[in-house]
């Protein structure tokens, strides 16, 4: 979300269009200013890119391992919405989650309902 302040449009409803793509690109330099390897800047790049992204099980984009992070990450930003907006949030998560397990990409599905306990 590093992007939302170069995103936010003001109205009845305050949005930060385009933030994913602007905290990609900025995620990209900062990350190479601080010296981190090209494995690990596109890891969390990818990840800052695709956070509000809907996972679709059935086109899944990379490796589980990184699907997997980005639907923990999905749980911790849920979180972080108006607490009007984290039920709904985390109801679609858990189906996600449930869908992901069911075509057997994730093994343990506790672990993510434990994420949206706390």
């Amino acid at each position: 979300d590093i992007g939302k302040p170069h995103c936010y449009q003001e109205g009845e409803i305050r949005h930060f269009r385009g933030h994913p793509e602007k905290s990609y690109e900025m995620s990209l330099k900062i990350l190479s200013r601080l010296g981190y390897d090209n494995d690990f800047i596109e890891r969390v790049s990818y990840l800052v890119r695709t956070h509000d992204m809907i996972i679709n099980p059935e086109k899944l984009d990379n490796n589980i391992s990184m699907i997997e992070k980005r639907l923990e990450l999905q749980y911790a930003d849920a979180l972080a919405h108006h607490p009007d907006k984290i039920e709904k949030r985390i109801n679609y998560l858990d189906n996600i989650s449930q869908k992901l397990y069911d075509l057997g990409y994730i093994n343990n599905l506790d672990k993510y309902v434990k994420i949206k306990k706390k």
